[in-house]
């Protein structure tokens, strides 16, 4: 870029603009995935959990042919496809989420807790089992 009396030239302007464009260009997406990645979502965890857990007590209700005693029993979505009973376990970017329940009895009632495990969200107490 060679100065004259007049100053910069149009193709020295443009070039600059252009590479001014790209530098914001790609701090306002760096901007955006960081605020994104940080946002508070409002999704709802809990309502899959609870989906989960309704779920696993029409299982019990009607399929589960032991009784229920106050030994913990690990219901997997497996068991839950098998008699057409699955939750569809999605996040709210729509990735699947893996899940189970535990039923346990206590005093003559039936105890149900669901655990799910999301890319962003794991209920306290979740632990991997073999699929």
């Amino acid at each position: 870029m060679k100065l004259n009396k007049r100053g910069w030239g149009f193709g020295e302007m443009i070039l600059l603009v252009g590479v001014l464009t790209f530098f914001l260009m790609v701090s306002i997406f760096y901007i955006c995935s960081f605020a994104n990645n940080f946002s508070d979502s409002s999704f709802d965890y809990n309502k899959l959990e609870e989906k989960l857990e309704a779920q696993t007590r029409i299982y019990l209700d009607k399929y589960y042919d032991d009784a229920l005693t106050s030994d913990k029993v690990k219901i997997t979505r497996n068991v839950l496809r098998v008699y057409d009973l699955d939750v569809i376990l999605m996040d709210d970017k729509g990735r699947e989420c893996s899940g189970y329940s535990v039923a346990y009895k206590s005093k003559a009632v039936v105890n149900v807790k669901a655990y799910i495990s999301c890319k962003k969200y794991v209920t306290e107490g979740y632990d991997e089992y073999e699929k």
